[in-house]
């Protein structure tokens, strides 16, 4: 499963109106090369999401990491989880060309 998280709708409604205009920028470009993942993510079965939500929790075996996104690095990125060892948090913008490395590496694609 990988994880995309970004603000919420009631975060970004709660900014200035020049805050709002730099996050729309910022959301626009995230969004464009999330769906870009996304359809690699497809051709190799991976599961996506996208989620305004303050927490993300995931599982690793028996352990579970939880996840506020408010303490994180940056306000979007994400996170690749596969169920068995430790999550990847990925903090950031990025182009899909540019996460895809640490996709491979993550879910030993070949």
């Amino acid at each position: 499963m990988v994880v995309f998280y970004a603000p919420s709708q009631a975060e970004l409604d709660s900014l200035s109106p020049e805050d709002q205009e730099a996050y729309n920028e910022l959301l626009s470009d995230f969004y464009e090369y999330t769906k870009r993942l996304s359809h690699n993510l497809d051709k190799h079965g991976i599961k996506h999401i996208l989620t305004g939500s303050r927490y993300v929790e995931t599982k690793a075996g028996k352990k579970t990491y939880c996840y506020d996104k408010t303490k994180l690095e940056d306000e979007v990125g994400v996170i690749l989880t596969d169920g068995r060892k430790q999550p990847q948090v990925i903090p950031g913008l990025f182009t899909d060309s540019e996460i895809m490395p640490n996709v491979v590496k993550y879910y030993l694609l070949n």
